[in-house]
């Protein structure tokens, strides 16, 4: 009696636990309603079954032979593998460009550009972008241009240099001085030198250094040298003027 009692209550007892223990793998491996994306059918036979956990849990997917299945993350992770976009993006500083610098630019001109010892030339400069400038045989002037007079006694280069903010830059423009040419001269002989009235006298004249003559009275314009037959009534004086043409 004793022995069918104690077979009796083991078989219910092992029936007991069976049923807790069916029941304890339907709630651990059923149907979770809080997966997040479906996470795929799970691996191979010896995975764990399509259960999930809660809200936050992990979803649909199980374990294969030999892998993961396709599970993803619950509400609170990340669908599918994807990313978030930055919600705060970097936005680079905006390039400014440097300013354009310009460099000097200039010009230096003569008038005449030849002249003899003596004389005078103006020397003319005009620049810009320069905040200083300086002519040799000058020195300092203003940058934005102007004029000078100038006397060199032998031929003279003037170097202008112009200074700015994008360099610096030279021009240039030369004086030629040449010796003045010898002063013309002259001779005037009159031959015979005494007449009597209604005679005739033959007047001479050469000169050197002259490009053009003239003769007083009566003759008038001449070549630089020559001779004229004059037949004055009244004693005459004859003059003759030598020019050089400068």
């Amino acid at each position: 009696m004793n022995n069918q009692f104690s077979k009796n209550l083991i078989i219910i007892l092992f029936i007991a636990f069976f049923a807790l223990s069916v029941g304890f793998a339907s709630a651990w491996g059923g149907d979770g309603d809080g997966g997040g994306g479906d996470g795929g059918d799970g691996g191979g036979d010896s995975g764990i079954g399509d259960g999930g956990i809660g809200d936050d849990g992990i979803g649909d997917g199980g374990i294969g032979d030999d892998g993961t299945g396709d599970g993803g993350i619950g509400d609170d992770g990340t669908g599918d593998g994807g990313i978030l976009p930055d919600p705060d993006p970097v936005i680079p500083d905006p390039v400014i460009p440097d300013p354009v610098i310009s460099a000097p630019t200039c010009s230096l001109t003569v008038s005449p550009s030849s002249i003899i010892t003596g004389s005078n030339s103006s020397i003319s400069w005009s620049s810009s972008n320069a905040t200083s400038a300086y002519i040799t045989s000058i020195g300092s002037v203003s940058p934005i241009g102007g004029a000078r007079t100038v006397s060199p006694i032998t031929t003279t280069i003037y170097v202008g240099t112009f200074i700015g903010a994008g360099g610096s830059v030279t021009c240039s423009a030369t004086v030629y001085v040449s010796s003045p040419p010898p002063a013309p001269t002259c001779s005037l002989t009159a031959s015979p030198s005494n007449i009597n009235q209604g005679g005739s006298s033959s007047i001479s004249w050469s000169s050197s250094n002259a490009t053009s003559a003239y003769i007083s009275p009566t003759i008038g314009s001449a070549s630089i040298s020559g001779s004229r037959i004059v037949s004055p009534s009244l004693t005459t004086t004859y003059d003759l003027i030598s020019n050089t043409g400068a």
